[in-house]
């Protein structure tokens, strides 16, 4: 899908605007693109177990492995795309370089993009695909397609890279809540077994804390500004989840605890 959607989103732009917009956009889908592959490499790691899973009919292990999978894409993935969301012009100073900065609000909305093709992976590669409901997954993209370019066809003319940026918001959201619906039986497991509430408080707390610093790294250098905001965003987004004891988090922690005090 982010495949698909890429290389028409790219292609219209070349068309209908200018090549400086090509250029900016491709600088923003390669760093959405770093971030949604943490997710997607955590993901693929947990398909096959899950296919397996669901042919042998074992429900509960389908349902923690599921679970699982959502707490580690909020683990993981979620705070990657708010700290970009956040910074997004000193990501692309380094990334990519001073000329790109002008891309900040087309990083944003593909930042956001992020959050629905995490639903989207998951409803589709993970429940829809496994259990041969092929035809819901193929039809969300195919309705998708013709949806991305009836949006960059209006947007790409005003908003140049920024308009396909939120077309492809919008696709993926529809992508989301179509895929979703036709999982739903399993969808309701997920919104159901989730403490998406620690998650979020842990990034508004991170958020803010780094918002509150980064008016302090003002005459540091973007690298310098870059390590410092991170740290402090990370940081303190993980330590709020230690101390909400989220699963993955306790279950790492207890595994070192039994190696050191084994060893």
């Amino acid at each position: 899908i982010i495949t698909i959607y890429a290389n028409f989103d790219v292609s219209m732009i070349g068309i209908i605007s200018t090549d400086y917009e090509v250029g900016l956009y491709n600088a923003t889908w390669k760093i959405k693109n770093i971030a949604l592959s943490v997710s997607m490499a955590f993901t693929s790691v947990m398909i096959p177990r899950i296919s397996y899973c669901f042919e042998s009919k074992q429900d509960k292990e389908v349902q923690n492995l599921l679970i699982k999978t959502m707490r580690g894409s909020l683990l993981l993935t979620a705070p990657i795309a708010v700290y970009i969301l956040i910074y997004p012009e000193n990501v692309l100073n380094f990334v990519c370089g001073k000329q790109y900065v002008e891309a900040a609000n087309t990083l944003r909305v593909l930042m956001l993009c992020v959050f629905p093709m995490i639903l989207s992976n998951l409803f589709g590669n993970q429940i829809l695909i496994p259990i041969g409901r092929e035809k819901h997954y193929t039809q969300s993209v195919f309705v998708g397609m013709w949806i991305n370019i009836i949006m960059n066809f209006i947007l790409i003319p005003r908003f140049g890279a920024l308009g396909a940026a939120i077309g492809t918001l919008i696709t993926e959201s529809w992508n989301a809540v179509w895929m979703g619906e036709k999982a739903k039986e399993y969808r309701s497991i997920i919104i159901n077994n989730v403490n998406y509430k620690i998650y979020v408080i842990a990034l508004v707390i991170g958020a803010f804390l780094c918002i509150v610093s980064g008016n302090f790294l003002g005459t540091f250098s973007n690298f310098i500004q870059l390590i410092i905001s991170a740290s402090v965003f990370f940081g303190t987004y993980y330590v709020a989840l230690i101390i909400c004891r989220e699963p993955i988090i306790v279950m790492l922690l207890n595994k070192i605890m039994k190696k050191v005090k084994y060893n």
